[in-house]
């Protein structure tokens, strides 16, 4: 029930943002999200990150750099490298995916009672340490 769940809830909230005309793929948003919170990152780290090959992750960064979501520069340790670091257009991308996401999640919290929403912010917590586990 609780993978069903999941699932469910997942899907529902790809489909809402999706609903917003300058929404970008969850793969995109996932690569700009991690960006944002972990700052400049190589293509072959970013690709370990979010748990891709990096022809994958190629591919995204050309789609992001090309959109100017994302800015490549030369890395200054090695200069057979380069990194990238999210762009103003793309925190405000992150921005309004998170504002859209979160404004579907509160409809639907609104829905619950006191009991159901305390025993989801325990959950919440038990589901955080286990996504972090699997990292």
């Amino acid at each position: 029930m609780l993978r069903t769940s999941i699932t469910k809830l997942a899907r529902s909230q790809r489909a809402e943002r999706q609903r917003n005309p300058q929404a970008l793929p969850s793969s995109l948003m996932s690569a700009l999200s991690t960006l944002q919170q972990l700052g400049p990152l190589t293509p072959t780290q970013l690709a370990h990150l979010e748990g891709v090959r990096k022809p994958s992750m190629t591919r995204a960064l050309a789609t992001l750099v090309e959109r100017d979501l994302v800015i490549r520069e030369n890395d200054e340790y090695d200069g057979r490298q380069f990194i990238v670091r999210i762009s103003d257009k793309g925190l405000n991308a992150v921005q309004e995916s998170r504002r859209v996401v979160d404004g579907w999640y509160f409809q639907r919290l609104h829905q619950l009672d006191r009991q159901d929403l305390a025993d989801l912010m325990r959950a919440g917590r038990a589901l955080a340490r286990l996504a972090n586990e699997t990292v």
